[in-house]
Parts: C-alpha cells; structure tokens; sequence
C-alpha cells in the first residue's frame, strides 16, 4: 500500500502566520532548515504560522530582514509595532498620545491630511 501523504492547508495570505509561510516557501525553504536558520524549533514555526503562537517582535523583525517581507504589511497583520517604531513612540509617550488622540473622530481623508503637514513640519525641523 503506498504512503499516505500529509494534509497540508494552504496558508491564508491574510493572516500573519500565512504570509510568512508563503514567503517562506516562495524563497525556498523548508519548515526545519528556516527553523534551524531562525534558532527556533520546527514546532514553534509551524505553530506560529499557523496562527496558534505569536511571534516575539525581535523574531518577526528577523523574519521580515530575512524573507524582504513589506513592513507595512506585517505591521497591518499583526497590529504590531516594530522596534523603530516603538522606540519613538515610547521616547515621546505623553506627545504621540496626545496626536493619536487627537485623531479622533477624523475620517481617512482628514487623517491623511493632517499627516501630511505633519511631514511638512518634520522636514522643517530636520534641516
């Protein structure tokens, strides 16, 4: 009798686990040699891209340097923050809540727009 292969799901680009897994195949790579590349057991990996473990921020910074995976997109899926991001964030924790606050009640558009002038502001500042 021949061998019964393995069921395997196929990942959910619209999860964080399922787009890891499918960047992880697109570039190549097994579960246990990205596993071993990554210094985690094949058990966490695949429990993590299956969505029933959560990566730590500095394994998915990792992953994302490794498989050029889109920040923003990562960023979108976890609802995460990365470590840049943190930083600034919580070097200016009183500032930054107050702006986030103060974004309230706004639509998209608005949102926008008050980020642009934000920019414009920054590069002021910056030269």
């Amino acid at each position: 009798m021949g061998r019964v292969g393995r069921r395997t799901k196929t990942p959910d680009p619209d999860t964080l686990g399922g787009y890891i897994r499918m960047a992880r195949l697109a570039k190549g790579f097994s579960l246990k040699e990205f596993a071993q590349i990554l210094g985690v057991s094949t058990c966490y990996l695949s429990k993590a891209e299956n969505n029933h473990e959560a990566f730590s921020g500095e394994r998915l910074d990792q992953i994302v340097m490794l498989l050029e995976l889109d920040r923003a997109r990562v960023a979108e899926l976890r609802k995460y923050i990365d470590s840049e991001l943190e930083e600034i964030i919580f070097s200016n924790f009183e500032a930054v809540s107050t702006l986030i606050r103060s974004l309230k009640g706004l639509n998209p558009e608005q949102v926008t727009a008050v980020m642009a002038k934000g920019h414009l502001l920054v590069a002021e500042y910056n030269q």
